[in-house]
């Protein structure tokens, strides 16, 4: 039983014979670590700063300047917003 009367056929058919548009898809890159469920950050900022995760609620410490840890992919976005910090690839 067919429910979309073939339009997703024709959608595809569309979306490859016109490379670019925006109904192509891109691949997205994740690294080994985010499939792990982590990633790691850099601290680049004075002293010493202690950040929340605001969707894990974890306490991330960052003892000195050039300190580097693992941070909760959840956490991820809110951490890249911070000009103290540093993701590592």
């Amino acid at each position: 039983m067919s429910c979309c009367g073939n339009g997703r056929a024709q959608l595809r058919a569309s979306a490859a014979s016109h490379p670019g548009s925006k109904t192509e898809a891109r691949p997205m890159t994740i690294t080994h670590r985010e499939r792990q469920g982590y990633t790691y950050f850099q601290y680049q900022g004075g002293a010493e700063m202690t950040v929340m995760g605001p969707l894990t609620g974890k306490a991330y410490y960052f003892d000195h300047p050039g300190a580097t840890l693992a941070v909760d992919i959840r956490d991820k976005g809110s951490l890249m917003a911070l000009p103290q910090l540093k993701r590592m690839e």
